[in-house]
């Protein structure tokens, strides 16, 4: 789904939100809430059918919010740590 592509792309070296918005057409067509036209392609839009109705959403910013940075806090964390065992649990990744 939509948050298993985002979460592949903020993984990805050069993943752009442009990037994003073509997984989201290529693996997403078909389905029957998710929608776009060509306007929409064209400025990286989409939109979902929600129970309310339609709401288009933009990939703009995507990545830049949805980038997870708690895997890198979390290994500092450990590797700050006093004791030798919960150190070496930082020095893992």
């Amino acid at each position: 789904g939509i948050l298993s592509l985002l979460d592949e792309q903020c993984i990805v070296p050069q993943a752009s939100d442009q990037k994003l918005a073509g997984n989201l057409y290529k693996h997403l067509n078909s389905h029957p809430n998710f929608k776009n036209t060509k306007q929409h392609t064209v400025e990286f839009k989409f939109i979902i059918q929600h129970y309310a109705g339609d709401i288009t959403y933009t990939t703009e910013g995507f990545l830049d919010k949805n980038r997870d940075t708690v895997y890198e806090e979390g290994y500092r964390l450990l590797k700050s740590s006093s004791n030798d065992f919960i150190k070496k649990l930082g020095s893992v990744s």
